[in-house]
C-alpha cells in the first residue's frame, strides 16, 4: 500500500521543494505528500484542509490571533490589517476587529477549545498517525498523536519574514531558508520529526 504523508498548516509547511523539512521527512518515509500548508493562513485552515485517510499528518499550529477569512486561504493579523486597512472595506473592516474587538487572551483560550473539538472529535477517529507542532506558541497538549513541548520558532534559528528569502550565497546552508528555516535546520527537523514516528512508545 502507497504510504502517503499530509502537512496541515501555514508557512511553516507549505514549501515541500527539495532540502526541504517536508520533503525530507517525506522521502524518509517513503510517502507521497498529498497536502502542503498555505502561507499566512490560520489554524481554521487546517480544519478545512485535513484529509483523514492519509498515512502520516504533521500538524503546524499556528498563531491563535490571525483572522480567518472564509473565502480566503490567507488570513490576517493586527499588522496586515492596519497595513492594508485601505485597501478594501473586508481590509478596513478587519483593522477595526483588531483595533476594537480582538484580544489576545480570548484568541488563545478559543484556540485552546477548538483544538481540542479538533483532537476528540476528527483526529481520535481516524487512523492517521499524527505529530503536532505550534509555530509561535503552545496551547493545547493533544491527546491523539505527539505533541513537541516547544515552538518550532523556539526550537531552530527562525526566520520571521514573511516571505523566505535567499541571503549570502545561495549554497550556503546557512543562508537558505525553506519554511522559515536555514537548510540545516530543515535536515535536524526533518530527522526529529522522522524519529518520532518510528519511536514505538508513540506509535504502534
Amino acid at each position: 500500500m502507497t504510504k502517503t504523508i499530509q502537512f496541515c498548516g501555514d508557512s511553516f509547511c507549505a514549501d515541500a521543494t527539495p532540502n526541504s523539512w517536508t520533503r525530507i521527512l517525506a522521502d524518509l518515509l517513503n510517502a507521497s505528500i498529498v497536502g502542503k500548508g498555505v502561507k499566512a493562513s490560520a489554524h481554521e485552515h487546517v480544519f478545512n484542509t485535513y484529509q483523514p485517510d492519509v498515512t502520516y499528518s504533521v500538524f503546524c499550529w499556528t498563531e491563535a490571533n490571525r483572522l480567518y477569512i472564509h473565502d480566503s486561504d490567507f488570513a490576517l493579523n493586527e499588522a496586515t490589517a492596519r497595513a492594508n486597512k485601505d485597501g478594501s472595506k473586508k481590509l478596513n473592516a478587519a483593522h477595526m476587529y483588531f483595533n476594537h474587538l480582538s484580544h489576545a487572551d480570548y484568541n488563545y483560550k478559543r484556540q485552546s477549545r477548538e483544538l481540542f473539538w479538533f483532537d476528540h472529535e476528527v483526529l481520535a477517529k481516524s487512523k492517521t498517525k499524527a505529530i503536532h507542532v505550534f509555530c509561535f506558541k503552545n496551547t493545547y497538549n493533544f491527546i491523539t498523536g505527539y505533541t513537541f513541548p516547544k515552538p518550532i520558532a523556539e526550537m531552530y534559528n527562525y526566520e520571521h519574514r514573511f516571505l523566505d528569502t535567499f541571503q549570502g550565497d545561495p549554497h550556503d546552508p546557512k543562508t537558505v531558508f525553506k519554511n522559515h528555516l536555514t537548510s540545516e535546520d530543515n535536515e535536524l527537523f526533518a530527522y526529529e520529526v522522522f524519529d518520532k514516528f518510528n519511536n514505538p512508545l508513540l506509535f504502534a
